[in-house]
């Protein structure tokens, strides 16, 4: 049973709603709209430079520009079967 390009396009939005990680980047950056409001006084100077470090921190390594090469280099966390073991079976 395929889906209809509506009904595809749904699950998709849905499916990546529900990545914890979505939520940590909508939350991440809503802190760091609230902390560039020019009000804050001149000590909450480091909780702007902070909100804004940590979430280009946390984009910069989760996008899949560096997970893939850490993926290669690390090894993968789980081997994945080679074209022999697959041949095998």
């Amino acid at each position: 049973m395929e889906l209809t390009p509506f009904f595809f396009g749904l699950y998709k939005f849905v499916k990546y709603g529900l990545y914890p990680l979505t939520w940590v980047v909508l939350l991440l950056s809503a802190a760091a709209v609230l902390a560039l409001f020019p009000f804050s006084p001149r000590r909450l100077r480091w909780v702007r430079q902070l909100v804004m470090s940590s979430l280009l921190l946390l984009v910069t390594l989760s996008s899949q520009l560096v997970a893939t090469p850490a993926d290669r280099l690390a090894g993968g966390l789980v081997p994945r079967p080679t074209a022999d073991a697959v041949r095998s079976l």
